[in-house]
Protein backbone atom coordinates (compact mmCIF):
# COMPACT_ATOMS: atom_id res chain seq x y z
CA UNK A 1 0.00 0.00 0.00
CA UNK A 2 2.85 2.22 0.93
CA UNK A 3 6.68 1.78 -0.33
CA UNK A 4 9.24 2.31 2.46
CA UNK A 5 10.07 5.93 1.08
CA UNK A 6 6.56 6.75 1.36
CA UNK A 7 6.29 6.19 4.75
CA UNK A 8 9.56 8.09 5.69
CA UNK A 9 8.39 10.77 3.78
CA UNK A 10 4.86 10.81 5.70
CA UNK A 11 6.93 10.35 9.21
CA UNK A 12 8.68 13.39 8.22
CA UNK A 13 5.81 15.54 7.44
CA UNK A 14 3.78 13.94 10.49
CA UNK A 15 6.70 15.05 12.86
CA UNK A 16 7.20 18.29 10.89
CA UNK A 17 3.48 19.22 11.32
CA UNK A 18 3.56 18.38 14.98
CA UNK A 19 6.35 21.10 15.83
CA UNK A 20 4.68 23.63 13.96
CA UNK A 21 1.71 23.10 16.07
CA UNK A 22 -0.35 21.42 13.59
CA UNK A 23 -1.30 18.72 15.71
CA UNK A 24 -4.56 17.62 14.76
CA UNK A 25 -3.46 17.09 11.08
CA UNK A 26 -0.06 15.45 12.14
CA UNK A 27 -2.29 12.78 14.03
CA UNK A 28 -4.53 12.32 11.07
CA UNK A 29 -1.99 11.68 8.51
CA UNK A 30 -0.63 9.52 11.20
CA UNK A 31 -3.67 8.17 10.57
CA UNK A 32 -3.60 7.63 6.81
CA UNK A 33 0.27 6.38 7.57
CA UNK A 34 -1.30 3.41 9.26
CA UNK A 35 -3.23 2.28 6.79
CA UNK A 36 -0.40 0.14 5.29
CA UNK A 37 -0.72 -2.02 8.49
CA UNK A 38 -4.32 -3.03 7.63
CA UNK A 39 -2.25 -5.36 5.19
CA UNK A 40 0.67 -6.17 7.12
CA UNK A 41 3.18 -4.68 4.75
CA UNK A 42 4.68 -2.94 7.82
CA UNK A 43 6.79 -5.37 10.18
CA UNK A 44 6.50 -3.16 12.90
CA UNK A 45 2.59 -2.63 13.25
CA UNK A 46 0.00 -4.95 13.27
CA UNK A 47 -3.67 -4.19 12.83
CA UNK A 48 -6.58 -5.91 12.84
CA UNK A 49 -9.73 -5.24 10.19
CA UNK A 50 -11.90 -5.10 12.85
CA UNK A 51 -10.45 -2.16 14.86
CA UNK A 52 -8.23 0.65 15.23
CA UNK A 53 -6.65 0.12 18.51
CA UNK A 54 -3.15 -0.23 16.39
CA UNK A 55 -3.68 3.31 15.07
CA UNK A 56 -4.06 4.32 18.94
CA UNK A 57 -1.57 2.63 20.09
CA UNK A 58 1.20 3.73 17.42
CA UNK A 59 0.28 7.58 18.07
CA UNK A 60 0.75 6.70 22.02
CA UNK A 61 4.24 5.43 21.47
CA UNK A 62 5.00 7.93 19.21
CA UNK A 63 4.41 10.27 21.88
CA UNK A 64 6.67 8.29 24.10
CA UNK A 65 9.69 7.95 21.95
CA UNK A 66 9.12 4.50 21.46
CA UNK A 67 8.59 4.37 17.75
CA UNK A 68 12.44 5.33 16.49
CA UNK A 69 10.86 6.98 13.54
CA UNK A 70 8.85 9.72 14.91
CA UNK A 71 8.48 11.58 18.23
CA UNK A 72 6.08 13.44 19.22
CA UNK A 73 6.40 15.16 22.57
CA UNK A 74 5.38 14.94 25.69
CA UNK A 75 2.39 18.01 25.24
CA UNK A 76 -0.18 15.14 23.75
CA UNK A 77 -2.13 13.92 26.36
CA UNK A 78 -0.46 9.97 27.13
CA UNK A 79 -3.20 9.88 29.33
CA UNK A 80 -6.24 10.17 27.33
CA UNK A 81 -4.96 8.00 24.76
CA UNK A 82 -4.42 5.12 27.13
CA UNK A 83 -8.04 5.81 28.75
CA UNK A 84 -9.68 5.53 24.97
CA UNK A 85 -7.48 2.00 24.91
CA UNK A 86 -8.58 0.37 28.31
CA UNK A 87 -12.05 1.56 27.59
CA UNK A 88 -12.73 0.51 23.87
CA UNK A 89 -15.10 -2.84 25.10
CA UNK A 90 -16.35 -0.44 28.12
CA UNK A 91 -19.99 -0.34 26.58
CA UNK A 92 -21.15 2.21 29.43
CA UNK A 93 -18.53 4.61 28.28
CA UNK A 94 -18.70 6.79 25.11
CA UNK A 95 -15.03 5.39 23.60
CA UNK A 96 -16.62 2.52 21.81
CA UNK A 97 -19.65 4.46 20.47
CA UNK A 98 -18.30 7.17 18.76
CA UNK A 99 -15.78 7.44 15.47
CA UNK A 100 -12.46 6.97 15.55
CA UNK A 101 -11.60 9.73 14.24
CA UNK A 102 -13.10 11.72 17.67
CA UNK A 103 -11.15 9.77 19.55
CA UNK A 104 -8.20 10.19 17.50
CA UNK A 105 -8.16 13.68 16.69
CA UNK A 106 -9.69 14.72 20.36
CA UNK A 107 -8.48 12.09 22.74
CA UNK A 108 -8.52 14.52 26.05
CA UNK A 109 -11.83 15.82 25.10
CA UNK A 110 -13.24 12.10 25.37
CA UNK A 111 -11.61 11.41 28.15
CA UNK A 112 -12.50 14.74 30.02
CA UNK A 113 -16.51 14.20 28.98
CA UNK A 114 -16.36 10.51 29.60
CA UNK A 115 -16.81 10.60 32.90
CA UNK A 116 -20.25 13.01 32.84
CA UNK A 117 -21.66 10.52 30.06
CA UNK A 118 -20.87 7.57 32.42
CA UNK A 119 -22.44 9.36 35.48
CA UNK A 120 -25.41 7.90 37.37
CA UNK A 121 -27.67 10.20 39.11
CA UNK A 122 -27.20 10.42 42.92
CA UNK A 123 -30.43 10.47 44.97
CA UNK A 124 -28.33 12.95 47.67
CA UNK A 125 -28.79 16.30 45.71
CA UNK A 126 -25.84 17.69 47.80
CA UNK A 127 -23.24 14.85 46.23
CA UNK A 128 -24.46 15.41 42.73
CA UNK A 129 -23.67 19.16 43.25
CA UNK A 130 -21.03 18.39 44.29
CA UNK A 131 -19.91 16.26 41.34
CA UNK A 132 -21.41 18.44 39.00
CA UNK A 133 -19.25 21.72 40.24
CA UNK A 134 -16.22 19.44 40.14
CA UNK A 135 -16.97 18.25 36.23
CA UNK A 136 -17.13 21.87 35.44
CA UNK A 137 -14.06 22.35 37.12
CA UNK A 138 -12.51 20.38 34.76
CA UNK A 139 -14.54 21.73 31.43
CA UNK A 140 -12.94 24.93 32.13
CA UNK A 141 -9.04 23.78 32.86
CA UNK A 142 -9.60 22.49 29.37
CA UNK A 143 -10.92 25.90 28.25
CA UNK A 144 -7.98 27.58 30.00
CA UNK A 145 -5.51 25.07 28.34
CA UNK A 146 -6.56 23.71 24.88
CA UNK A 147 -5.59 27.29 23.29
CA UNK A 148 -8.97 27.07 21.20
CA UNK A 149 -10.45 30.36 22.71
CA UNK A 150 -8.66 33.99 23.48
CA UNK A 151 -8.05 33.71 27.38
CA UNK A 152 -9.53 36.53 29.33
CA UNK A 153 -9.91 37.17 33.49
CA UNK A 154 -13.33 38.78 32.50
CA UNK A 155 -14.50 35.26 30.92
CA UNK A 156 -16.75 33.66 33.81
CA UNK A 157 -16.63 30.24 34.72
CA UNK A 158 -20.03 29.43 33.79
CA UNK A 159 -19.51 30.93 30.38
CA UNK A 160 -16.15 28.79 29.71
CA UNK A 161 -18.38 25.63 30.50
CA UNK A 162 -21.12 26.86 28.06
CA UNK A 163 -18.12 27.03 25.58
CA UNK A 164 -16.17 23.72 25.72
CA UNK A 165 -19.88 22.05 25.89
CA UNK A 166 -21.07 23.85 22.42
CA UNK A 167 -17.22 23.01 21.11
CA UNK A 168 -18.58 19.05 21.85
CA UNK A 169 -21.44 19.62 20.18
CA UNK A 170 -20.21 20.81 17.03
CA UNK A 171 -17.36 18.34 16.61
CA UNK A 172 -20.15 15.30 17.37
CA UNK A 173 -22.70 17.40 15.01
CA UNK A 174 -20.26 16.69 11.83
CA UNK A 175 -19.65 13.11 13.16
CA UNK A 176 -23.30 12.36 13.32
CA UNK A 177 -24.92 11.31 9.67
CA UNK A 178 -27.74 8.64 10.94
CA UNK A 179 -30.28 7.81 13.59
CA UNK A 180 -27.31 6.24 15.52
CA UNK A 181 -24.71 8.17 15.47
CA UNK A 182 -27.00 11.42 16.22
CA UNK A 183 -28.63 9.64 19.03
CA UNK A 184 -25.67 8.66 20.65
CA UNK A 185 -23.98 12.65 19.74
CA UNK A 186 -27.56 13.74 21.10
CA UNK A 187 -27.30 11.75 24.18
CA UNK A 188 -23.99 12.65 25.12
CA UNK A 189 -24.68 16.55 24.70
CA UNK A 190 -27.77 16.14 27.09
CA UNK A 191 -25.72 14.84 29.51
CA UNK A 192 -23.13 17.87 29.32
CA UNK A 193 -26.05 20.29 29.44
CA UNK A 194 -26.35 18.49 32.82
CA UNK A 195 -23.43 20.14 34.19
CA UNK A 196 -24.24 24.02 32.54
CA UNK A 197 -27.56 23.23 34.53
CA UNK A 198 -26.00 22.68 38.08
CA UNK A 199 -23.83 25.35 37.36
CA UNK A 200 -26.07 27.67 36.75
CA UNK A 201 -27.48 26.57 39.99
CA UNK A 202 -24.13 26.96 41.69
CA UNK A 203 -24.06 30.72 40.16
CA UNK A 204 -27.30 31.45 41.33
CA UNK A 205 -26.29 30.40 44.65
CA UNK A 206 -23.24 32.57 44.57
CA UNK A 207 -24.64 36.23 42.75
CA UNK A 208 -27.82 36.12 44.74
CA UNK A 209 -28.40 36.85 48.69
CA UNK A 210 -27.08 34.01 50.13
CA UNK A 211 -29.10 34.28 53.46
CA UNK A 212 -31.84 32.65 51.29
CA UNK A 213 -29.62 29.54 50.11
CA UNK A 214 -31.91 27.08 51.68
CA UNK A 215 -34.92 28.11 49.62
CA UNK A 216 -33.46 27.78 46.67
CA UNK A 217 -32.26 24.42 47.58
CA UNK A 218 -35.97 23.89 48.46
CA UNK A 219 -37.02 25.00 44.87
CA UNK A 220 -34.23 22.91 43.32
CA UNK A 221 -35.04 19.46 45.18
CA UNK A 222 -38.83 20.38 44.01
CA UNK A 223 -37.92 21.27 40.48
CA UNK A 224 -35.88 17.86 40.47
CA UNK A 225 -39.08 15.99 41.15
CA UNK A 226 -41.28 17.55 38.97
CA UNK A 227 -38.71 17.06 36.04
CA UNK A 228 -38.74 13.52 36.82
CA UNK A 229 -42.45 12.91 36.77
CA UNK A 230 -42.86 15.25 33.49
CA UNK A 231 -39.45 13.70 31.99
CA UNK A 232 -41.27 10.37 32.17
CA UNK A 233 -44.48 11.64 31.00
CA UNK A 234 -43.28 13.20 27.88
CA UNK A 235 -40.84 10.00 27.47
CA UNK A 236 -44.13 7.86 27.99
CA UNK A 237 -45.50 9.48 25.09
CA UNK A 238 -42.62 9.45 22.91
CA UNK A 239 -42.55 5.18 23.51
CA UNK A 240 -46.33 5.41 22.49
CA UNK A 241 -46.38 7.29 19.60
CA UNK A 242 -42.86 6.44 18.13
CA UNK A 243 -43.80 2.41 19.17
CA UNK A 244 -42.88 1.17 15.25
CA UNK A 245 -40.36 3.54 15.13
CA UNK A 246 -36.22 2.21 15.30
CA UNK A 247 -34.69 2.49 18.96
CA UNK A 248 -32.33 5.06 17.76
CA UNK A 249 -35.02 7.36 16.42
CA UNK A 250 -36.80 7.16 19.65
CA UNK A 251 -33.84 7.82 21.62
CA UNK A 252 -32.74 10.66 19.81
CA UNK A 253 -36.57 12.45 19.59
CA UNK A 254 -36.19 11.69 23.65
CA UNK A 255 -32.93 13.28 24.14
CA UNK A 256 -34.41 16.74 22.28
CA UNK A 257 -37.47 16.99 24.75
CA UNK A 258 -34.75 16.16 27.68
CA UNK A 259 -32.83 18.86 26.73
CA UNK A 260 -35.77 21.46 25.75
CA UNK A 261 -37.44 20.18 29.05
CA UNK A 262 -34.22 21.44 31.28
CA UNK A 263 -33.54 24.46 28.93
CA UNK A 264 -37.15 26.21 29.95
CA UNK A 265 -35.95 25.65 33.78
CA UNK A 266 -32.62 27.01 32.80
CA UNK A 267 -33.99 30.02 31.16
CA UNK A 268 -35.76 30.88 34.06
CA UNK A 269 -32.91 31.21 36.12
CA UNK A 270 -31.14 33.26 33.79
CA UNK A 271 -34.20 35.45 34.08
CA UNK A 272 -34.14 35.47 37.89
CA UNK A 273 -30.40 36.70 37.46
CA UNK A 274 -31.77 39.47 35.40
CA UNK A 275 -34.54 40.49 37.83
CA UNK A 276 -32.01 40.83 40.01
CA UNK A 277 -29.13 42.65 38.01
CA UNK A 278 -31.17 44.21 35.70
CA UNK A 279 -27.80 46.29 34.48
CA UNK A 280 -25.61 42.95 34.14
CA UNK A 281 -27.81 40.26 32.58
CA UNK A 282 -31.09 41.91 30.33
CA UNK A 283 -34.08 40.01 30.10
CA UNK A 284 -37.53 40.66 28.70
CA UNK A 285 -40.03 38.85 31.36
CA UNK A 286 -43.72 37.50 29.38
CA UNK A 287 -46.06 35.28 30.37
CA UNK A 288 -49.07 34.57 32.18
CA UNK A 289 -50.52 34.05 35.98
CA UNK A 290 -49.29 30.58 37.57
CA UNK A 291 -52.83 28.72 37.82
CA UNK A 292 -53.77 29.41 34.46
CA UNK A 293 -49.62 28.09 33.15
CA UNK A 294 -50.50 25.36 35.39
CA UNK A 295 -54.13 24.21 34.27
CA UNK A 296 -52.51 24.68 30.49
CA UNK A 297 -49.61 22.40 31.33
CA UNK A 298 -51.72 19.42 32.63
CA UNK A 299 -54.67 19.98 29.93
CA UNK A 300 -51.82 19.53 27.61
CA UNK A 301 -51.00 16.22 28.86
CA UNK A 302 -54.39 15.10 29.28
CA UNK A 303 -55.11 16.18 25.53
CA UNK A 304 -52.26 14.01 24.05
CA UNK A 305 -53.27 10.91 26.57
CA UNK A 306 -56.54 11.28 25.13
CA UNK A 307 -56.01 11.58 21.69
CA UNK A 308 -53.30 8.63 21.79
CA UNK A 309 -56.15 6.76 23.80
CA UNK A 310 -59.22 7.60 21.12
CA UNK A 311 -56.75 6.16 18.43
CA UNK A 312 -57.87 2.01 18.07
CA UNK A 313 -54.38 1.14 17.00
CA UNK A 314 -52.50 3.14 19.30
CA UNK A 315 -54.61 2.78 22.24
CA UNK A 316 -53.82 -1.47 21.15
CA UNK A 317 -49.89 -0.49 21.64
CA UNK A 318 -50.68 1.35 24.44
CA UNK A 319 -51.93 -1.01 26.34
CA UNK A 320 -49.45 -3.86 24.93
CA UNK A 321 -46.55 -2.09 26.16
CA UNK A 322 -48.46 -1.02 29.60
CA UNK A 323 -47.92 2.90 28.38
CA UNK A 324 -51.35 3.60 28.84
CA UNK A 325 -51.63 3.03 32.71
CA UNK A 326 -48.40 4.63 32.85
CA UNK A 327 -49.15 7.74 31.14
CA UNK A 328 -52.59 8.13 33.33
CA UNK A 329 -50.91 7.35 36.60
CA UNK A 330 -47.97 9.77 35.72
CA UNK A 331 -50.40 12.37 35.05
CA UNK A 332 -52.28 12.22 37.97
CA UNK A 333 -49.12 12.44 40.07
CA UNK A 334 -47.83 15.28 37.75
CA UNK A 335 -50.58 18.12 39.30
CA UNK A 336 -49.71 17.62 42.76
CA UNK A 337 -45.41 17.94 41.82
CA UNK A 338 -46.55 21.10 39.99
CA UNK A 339 -48.11 22.59 43.42
CA UNK A 340 -45.02 21.61 45.64
CA UNK A 341 -43.15 23.14 43.28
CA UNK A 342 -44.81 26.59 42.53
CA UNK A 343 -44.66 26.47 46.78
CA UNK A 344 -40.77 26.24 46.71
CA UNK A 345 -40.45 28.40 43.79
CA UNK A 346 -42.62 31.60 45.30
CA UNK A 347 -41.16 30.95 49.00
CA UNK A 348 -37.92 31.32 46.86
CA UNK A 349 -38.65 34.46 44.90
CA UNK A 350 -40.48 35.84 47.32
CA UNK A 351 -37.48 35.64 49.56
CA UNK A 352 -35.61 38.11 47.19
CA UNK A 353 -37.94 40.25 45.15
CA UNK A 354 -38.78 43.61 45.65
CA UNK A 355 -42.32 45.43 45.01
CA UNK A 356 -40.87 46.31 41.37
CA UNK A 357 -40.12 43.03 40.04
CA UNK A 358 -42.77 40.88 42.53
CA UNK A 359 -45.04 40.23 39.57
CA UNK A 360 -42.64 39.77 37.06
CA UNK A 361 -41.19 36.90 39.47
CA UNK A 362 -44.89 35.86 39.22
CA UNK A 363 -45.04 35.64 35.25
CA UNK A 364 -41.14 34.57 34.57
CA UNK A 365 -41.89 31.13 36.91
CA UNK A 366 -45.53 30.30 34.91
CA UNK A 367 -43.42 30.71 31.49
CA UNK A 368 -41.70 27.50 32.07
CA UNK A 369 -44.42 25.51 32.45
CA UNK A 370 -46.02 27.53 29.35
CA UNK A 371 -42.67 25.71 27.79
CA UNK A 372 -43.69 22.59 29.15
CA UNK A 373 -46.62 22.70 27.88
CA UNK A 374 -45.31 23.66 24.25
CA UNK A 375 -43.20 20.65 24.62
CA UNK A 376 -45.96 17.98 24.95
CA UNK A 377 -48.06 19.75 22.28
CA UNK A 378 -45.24 19.00 19.60
CA UNK A 379 -44.92 15.73 20.38
CA UNK A 380 -46.86 13.55 17.55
Amino acid sequence: MFHTSDRETLHQTVERLYFCSMKKLALLLGIVLLASCQTGKDKNITMGKETNRAALQYILECQTGKDKNITMGKETNQAALQYILENEKNTSSIVPWIDDSIKMMYPDLVMLIDPIYQYERNKDIQKEMDYMVEQGRHLCKYYDTANIWTISDEIEEYDKIDSVIEYTKDILDRWAMDNASMMIASDIYVRLNKVRHYWLYYKMSMNINVNYNYQLEEEWKAYIKLEDTFSELVGCFIDWWYADASGWSCGRIRCAKHYKIDKAHMSLYERDLGLSFPNEYPSIITGVYQEPAKQMLVSCCLAEYNALCSDQDMMAKGKEYGLDVKAHETISKLSHDIDEWLAARNEWTGSICCDWNRGLFHISTSQMLIDWANIVSCLD
